[in-house]
């Protein structure tokens, strides 16, 4: 159990270290184009904290939903077929249906929809925040970051995407495995939680951020899908288009 603490701990501090840097690091480029972004603090300055926040919440969503398609198309089309046995047919059977990134894309929606409801509940979605974010700052920063502002929209996610993994192949130090996947990113959840005034704007940030969320979705599930059933696959520890996602292929 000890391990486990210490590894969910670990997994907590990368993905929240990755996010805020590669967001931190798009500001920076940014600012002149879209100057809401930064504030002055003692005559220099800073990312502004209220996007900076809108930005954790939803980059933190969407790379969950990113990862739990990654593992669900990896376990369905990922593993290594042997042309001469019948596992072959089952292969091509599964790669002919259509529907399958689809109905992945949604389940890897509902998963992270109900991991928020998770995170809402948990206790330390509860502690006291030094300043609270007030909903109607969050959602001004949310509207322009995932919704009005395209402009704003897709030079963020064309900056943080690769970073992140969120625009193809996951990256080692944004991933987290599926045994420890819904524990730590309903620990990150919650903590960005706990710094809103009212809970309601968990809800309000999630709707606002549901058209860009889906889009990425739709896209990654179809190139995933693509990607992982027309490449042979390399063992554990392989090339960066599989190395990550059989951690939990057990045949």
């Amino acid at each position: 159990m000890k391990k486990r603490e210490q590894d969910t701990r670990e997994y907590f501090t990368n993905i929240t270290q990755a996010i805020d840097a590669a967001y931190e690091s798009w500001v920076k480029q940014a600012t002149d184009e879209f100057p809401v972004l930064s504030i002055l603090k003692d005559g220099e300055p800073v990312p502004n904290p209220i996007y900076r926040h809108a930005a954790r919440y939803g980059l933190t969503v969407i790379l969950h939903s990113v990862q739990t398609i990654w593992s669900y198309a990896a376990d369905i089309v990922g593993a290594d077929v042997d042309t001469s046995i019948k596992r072959h047919d089952n292969f091509l059977h599964l790669t002919n249906m259509t529907f399958l990134p689809a109905e992945i894309g949604r389940h890897a929606y509902s998963a992270s929809r109900l991991l928020t409801y998770q995170a809402t509940a948990s206790e330390r979605a509860s502690d006291e925040a030094t300043q609270p974010i007030p909903d109607s700052e969050f959602s001004t920063a949310a509207l322009d970051l995932f919704m009005l502002d395209r402009k704003m929209s897709a030079s963020m996610f064309d900056f943080v995407g690769p970073k992140l993994g969120i625009s193809g192949v996951p990256v080692e130090k944004a991933y987290v495995p599926l045994e420890y996947r819904s524990e730590v990113f309903k620990r990150v959840l919650s903590s960005l939680f706990s710094e809103f005034e009212e809970i309601k704007t968990v809800d309000t940030g999630f709707r606002l951020m549901n058209e860009q969320h889906e889009d990425i979705i739709t896209h990654l599930s179809r190139a995933a899908f693509a990607s992982l059933a027309s490449t042979k696959p390399c063992s554990k520890g392989g090339c960066s288009m599989h190395r990550y996602y059989h951690e939990h292929y057990q045949d």
